[in-house]
This record gives structure tokens, C-alpha cells and sequence, in this order.
């Protein structure tokens, strides 16, 4: 049992050898509790911490522990009518709760759900029953949920106690990258090993060049936390070509990194909320450029073969600028499972400063200023 408990832990940590103490002990109990409780698990933190990760994660554990199936649902896609029909079903379709019966269900963004759909979810977890819209009859549902929340100190979301206190019976907060300096070293070597995987390089840090990232890293603010740290090492490989990251590559990479968190004044774009005026002029002027390569293959853009007639006709009628932004959210989109997921990591840093938003909303209208859908990228 001792020996399946340390591989639970192992596993909700992504492997990571991580040093402090209050995660270790956070990540103990959390793995107790998703290897024995079918109480609900919240597990809360600030953006970019990895909650969503950790909550397929959890529901992994726990899927293996029971027959039922295991769903996912983003509440943050949904606005607060579309929210129920697509958790109890609606006259003309099914929701989700009836495919679940006796398994996993993973609901991420919580906070977005309205007080009405919140007073509907707590009465199914407390009841096990609720009234099904597109079959017109009761149906009785016992299910495990894990749920995840960006709400915080600050935030303008409601809860209601009733709700929140049942939904986090076990509630777990994940710290910051700024809360674990002294496990920096641990998540870069994490980072650095996806991208290889992902990428099918071998791509490493010379030594200094890892020295300097780790001293500019343990006091930088991170606001993006773990998935600003995962999108600064892909630049950093993708510009040492699956080998060696340099300390030109570094200086460079922390360089954009200050310009990127500095505080951006927005009382210009009144029309726009949430959308930030941001001077790129020199964006890309300390960036070493390898042999041997010009700046359209530098900076991501696809091989011709890689693109549709329709995509690679809009991409050679629109400036350099908007050429570069499009395709890497085009290369976002295709390496992303879903829209939300795509749109979590395009708007990572500006979510964070955000009540409310829908994420995916902004990402389709970004895609339809280009004459773009969802479908056309992916």
C-alpha cells in the first residue's frame, strides 16, 4: 500500500523532485485523498499553476479505482445560460451528468458558474438526483467530482457557501512559482524534458546559460506562474534548434520577459477591454539569429506544405507584424486539445489581471478578424 501511495504522489507531481516542504506535504495529502475519499476535491490557485493538469490527473487515479466513465467540462467556455444545458441537458439535447453515472467528473473554471447553476449542482451532490430537461424524468447520478477555481483574493466572483463548502470538501490551493524558488531548478528540468518530447529534440542548457536563467527566475514575478515558465522554455528551444541553449538565448529570453510583464497602461484602448496597445518595435532585435536561417523560419512560421490554400493566401496579403502573431496562435491552436485550452495559454498573462472573461470568446474574434474559425487552423 506504502509502495502504491509513493507512486500516486510521484504521479500527481509530474515526477518533479521538488524541495519545499508545504507542496510535499500538500501533494501527500492530496494523493491520500484521491487514492481514498470519493468526496469532492477543489483544487484552487492562481492562473498558469497547473490546476487543470492535476485535476486529469486526480480523475486519472480515480478512474482506475472505478467502473464509471470520466468526463470534463470547462464552465469557462460557457455563459450562464449554455452552463446548465450543457451539465443537466436541455429540451433539444443531452447534458453531460447522464453520461457520468458511477464515474469521474472534472469541471474546471468553477467560479464561472452562475448562483443558479451552482444551487442546481450542490442539490445533484447532495441529493444524487436531479430533474433531466431533455428527457422530462428524474435520474439518479453518484459521481466523484473534481473541480478546479482561478477565483482568489480580489476577485469579483460569487460562490455560494452552500455550494463552494460542498464542492471543496477537500480543497487544496496550489502555490506560485514566486511561493517555490527553491524548486526553480526542478520545474525548468521539467519544462526543458516536455519540449524534448514534444518536440523530439535534445535540447539542454550550457551551464552558465542555466545559471543566469535560475537567478533571473527565482526573483522574477512570474505572473503567468508555471505556464509562462513552460512558454519561455519553448522559445528557448525552438531558438537553439533542439541543442544547445546559450547564454545569448537566455539574455535575450529574460529580456523579453521583463518587457512582457512590465505594467502596460490600457486607458487607450477604452473600446477594447482587456486588449492592451503594446509598442513591438524592437520586439525581436536582441534575438540571435543562427546561421543559416532567415527570420520567417526563426520565428515559426510553418513550411507551405503545413498550411491549407485558404491559410497560406490570407498569410502572404497581411503586414510581417500580423503575419508572425497569426501563425504562432495557429501553431497554439494545433498543438492545443480544445479552444479553451488553446485561448488559456494565448491570453495566459492578461487573464490573470481579469474578474471574468471568456477566453475562448477573444480567441474566436481574433480568428474572425482574419476571416478565421476554429475548425480552418486546426
Amino acid at each position: 500500500m506504502r509502495k502504491e501511495r509513493v507512486s500516486v504522489i510521484h504521479y500527481l507531481k509530474f515526477g518533479i523532485a521538488a524541495k519545499n516542504e508545504d507542496y510535499n506535504r500538500l501533494m501527500t495529502n492530496l494523493a491520500a485523498v484521491t487514492a481514498g475519499s470519493r468526496d469532492p476535491v477543489l483544487i484552487t490557485g492562481a492562473s498558469g499553476t497547473g490546476k487543470t493538469r492535476l485535476a486529469r490527473r486526480i480523475g486519472n487515479v480515480k478512474k482506475r479505482r472505478t467502473k464509471g466513465p470520466l468526463a470534463e467540462l470547462d464552465c469557462g467556455i460557457f455563459d450562464e445560460h449554455e452552463a446548465p444545458a450543457a451539465l443537466f441537458g436541455a429540451g433539444d439535447r443531452d447534458g453531460v451528468l447522464s453520461k457520468i453515472s458511477g464515474g469521474i467528473l472534472l469541471l474546471d473554471e468553477i467560479e464561472k458558474l452562475s448562483l443558479e447553476c451552482q444551487k442546481r449542482m450542490l442539490s445533484v451532490l447532495e441529493k444524487g438526483r436531479y430533474m433531466n430537461p431533455f428527457t422530462g424524468q428524474e435520474e439518479r447520478r453518484r459521481f466523484q467530482l473534481v473541480s478546479t477555481s482561478n477565483a482568489g483574493k480580489g476577485e469579483s466572483y460569487v460562490f455560494r457557501k452552500d455550494f463552494i463548502s460542498q464542492a471543496g470538501l477537500w480543497k487544496f490551493r496550489l502555490p506560485s512559482i514566486r511561493e517555490r524558488p527553491e524548486d526553480l531548478d526542478a520545474n525548468v528540468e521539467f519544462a526543458i524534458a516536455e519540449y524534448n518530447r514534444r518536440h523530439k529534440s535534445q535540447c539542454s542548457f550550457k551551464t552558465k546559460a542555466l545559471d543566469a536563467y535560475l537567478d533571473f527566475g527565482r526573483s522574477a514575478p512570474w505572473p503567468g506562474n508555471f505556464r509562462s515558465l513552460m512558454q519561455s522554455v519553448k522559445r528557448m528551444g525552438f531558438l537553439a534548434h533542439g541543442t544547445a541553449i546559450t547564454t545569448d538565448i537566455v539574455r535575450a529570453e529574460i529580456e523579453r520577459l521583463t518587457e512582457l510583464w512590465e505594467p502596460i497602461n490600457s486607458d487607450d484602448d477604452e473600446d477594447e477591454p482587456g486588449l492592451a496597445s503594446v509598442d513591438t518595435s524592437g520586439t525581436f532585435d536582441n534575438l540571435p539569429v543562427p546561421p543559416d536561417r532567415d527570420a520567417r523560419t526563426l520565428y515559426g512560421i510553418p513550411e507551405p506544405d503545413n498550411l491549407s490554400p485558404r491559410l497560406s493566401e490570407i498569410l502572404t496579403t497581411i503586414d510581417e507584424i500580423d503575419r508572425v502573431q497569426l501563425l504562432a496562435v495557429i501553431n497554439t491552436c494545433r498543438s492545443s486539445s480544445t479552444m479553451a485550452a488553446a485561448a488559456r495559454e494565448l491570453f495566459a498573462h492578461s487573464r490573470a489581471k481579469r474578474a471574468s472573461f471568456n477566453d475562448s470568446d477573444r480567441l474566436k474574434k481574433y480568428l474572425t478578424r482574419f476571416g478565421l474559425s476554429w475548425e480552418d487552423v486546426r
